[in-house]
């Protein structure tokens, strides 16, 4: 069964762990604006809410959250067609493509005021993703 654009933000809410006051806070979204869409009315969404969630939250697929289709997170994306890489340029793209969604990430939780992902420093977790990659591609 497909889920409404109202469904998958309520969705997404949870699986940041929020609850709707910090989400709005984070956006920028007004609260009745919000409540108007994951409470209320359930009335479709601004295209200026859209924006907002998108820009805060670089890693959610703009295919995802407005249409329903395909995978929530793009780094998802990325990684699970790992699989299917058989040039060495085809993986420098695919890794480039995932150090720009992780820089991304990094700037939208300094922006939250957030300086840590998983107890690292955001900084340090840029640093380590491309010599990882260096390392497993050697």
């Amino acid at each position: 069964m497909k889920t409404t654009v109202n469904e998958r933000i309520l969705i997404l809410i949870k699986s940041l762990k929020m609850n709707k006051n910090s989400f709005g806070n984070a956006t920028g979204i007004q609260p009745q604006t919000l409540h108007h869409i994951v409470g209320g009315r359930l009335g479709k969404p601004s295209y200026e809410v859209i924006e907002k969630i998108l820009e805060t939250f670089p890693d959610i697929s703009s295919e995802w959250l407005i249409m329903g289709e395909g995978e929530m997170n793009k780094s998802k994306v990325v990684l699970q067609n790992v699989g299917n890489i058989d040039s060495e340029r085809e993986w420098i793209k695919r890794l480039d493509e995932l150090i720009q969604i992780i820089h991304r990430q990094s700037m939208a939780l300094e922006k939250l005021g957030k300086t840590e992902v998983s107890g690292y420093p955001t900084c340090q977790v840029l640093d380590f993703v491309p010599k990882y990659f260096e390392q497993m591609t050697a």
